[in-house]
């Protein structure tokens, strides 16, 4: 038992990693579940959580499966750009222990049998690799297409049975299984069981649903590469062509694929087009010669500027003292230079790869002027020059050094198009 991944001793691992952010090391706060238990309240008795959760997995009911049981989830609705909406799924802290010891342990398999790695690729070396291929091709046609409602449409069952084939450990298997049999969910917004349903699919949020999701798709990357030039991202998919005759059979074919894992194709977001037209793919704008920041992506990060600001303004407003305001003046200023520097969701090293057209410039303009007004309220004088925080500037400096000479001993910048098929950057 001590062997187990589902031990004392690493179910107390797996919680810890769960509790730190990888890159920051900063304490992380979990979701809270259906039961309302927090992480705080669980961890003040993580010893005897974890030798009660360990014991439920290790003893098996009449049906040969772990005794162990999930809890409904708790399920929210999240706005996607468009005012179109999705569930997300939250499991209760335990569940979410769990889950992510079973994630681990179909990855690890995986990675074993398969030789594949479950993580999704970053995003930024698959539009690395994209720019190399299409540096190869004089005037590429592409075919842009997503899978419809992947997560809740992908064949749960099948999915769960093709990872407990890969794993060798029983334990894993049966809570598969377990998992797979019905899994119940809870309206945020309702109290008691009322408005318990039947989840349909994978449910989007929890860390298995993820691997198994990847599991699932496997061997359709494996053909696709075979045939074209293939690029997927969880459920958006980019094919790559010559010609247009050549996007179209690679539309025929990627329907029959998809259709043959019980899966369809979003036929809205289906579309062949050329390349120098743009195509809008990953959070950027993708043409022939250059790849661009997103307008509308660069509007939204405009927008989280101005909600800091009035969150700001009614914190000043509410504040009747000069060192209150100043207090929260200097706490804006905090947060807006950790939102420059990527801390939240912004992405500074993606835009430090693309060509600059002006929008940082434009964004700085409209921030310096948000701040100068903020300092107005506030009564105190504002900020000028360099000591005014600057998306442009914060974005010419990884750019910069991107291009450090890492190959000088090539003559070549470890940015430039032939080192690694990225874009220049334009006026420069």
């Amino acid at each position: 038992m001590t062997d187990s991944p589902y031990s004392v001793d690493s179910l107390g691992k797996t919680w810890q990693n769960m509790r730190r952010h990888s890159r920051t090391s900063a304490m992380r706060n979990l979701a809270v579940g259906a039961d309302g238990t927090r992480a705080e309240l669980f961890e003040a008795g993580l010893s005897q959580n974890l030798r009660e959760i360990s014991r439920r997995i290790h003893r098996t009911d009449q049906d040969d499966l772990p005794s162990y049981r999930f809890g409904p989830l708790l399920v929210f609705e999240h706005s996607k750009v468009g005012g179109v909406s999705r569930n997300i799924y939250v499991a209760r802290v335990r569940d979410q222990l769990v889950l992510r010891v079973m994630h681990d342990v179909v990855c690890a398999a995986a990675q074993k049998q398969l030789g594949t790695s479950l993580k999704p690729p970053k995003p930024i070396e698959m539009v690395d690799s994209f720019r190399r291929e299409v540096a190869a091709i004089s005037c590429p046609f592409v075919l842009r297409t997503d899978i419809q409602s992947f997560f809740e449409s992908v064949p749960r069952h099948r999915a769960a049975e093709h990872a407990a084939n890969l794993i060798d450990e029983r334990i894993t298997q049966g809570l598969l299984l377990r998992w797979s049999e019905h899994i119940i969910a809870r309206p945020a917004w309702h109290s008691g069981r009322g408005g318990d349903f039947l989840v349909a699919g994978l449910p989007p949020g929890l860390s298995l649903s993820s691997s198994l999701a990847e599991l699932y798709l496997v061997n359709l990357d494996g053909q696709a590469r075979k045939r074209l030039h293939w690029f997927r991202y969880v459920d958006d998919i980019l094919v790559l062509c010559k010609s247009e005759a050549e996007a179209q059979a690679a539309h025929e074919w990627v329907c029959g694929a998809i259709e043959n894992l019980s899966l369809s194709i979003s036929i809205p977001k289906t579309k062949i087009s050329r390349l120098q037209d743009g195509v809008s793919w990953l959070g950027l704008m993708h043409f022939n010669s250059e790849t661009r920041a997103d307008p509308v992506r660069v509007r939204r990060w405009l927008k989280r500027f101005v909600s800091m600001k009035r969150q700001a303004v009614a914190q000043i407003r509410a504040c009747s003292d000069p060192e209150g305001r100043t207090s929260v003046v200097a706490a804006f200023h905090r947060n807006l230079r950790k939102e420059i520097r990527g801390v939240g969701n912004s992405r500074p090293h993606w835009y430090s790869r693309v060509s600059d057209h002006g929008l940082w410039k434009e964004l700085d303009s409209s921030l310096h002027a948000m701040i100068r007004s903020l300092h107005r309220m506030a009564s105190l004088p504002a900020p000028y020059g360099r000591l005014l925080p600057s998306v442009h500037s914060h974005i010419a400096a990884r750019r910069q050094r991107l291009s450090a000479p890492q190959n000088a001993d090539q003559g070549q910048c470890a940015n430039s198009p032939d080192n690694q098929g990225l874009t220049p950057i334009k006026g420069q």
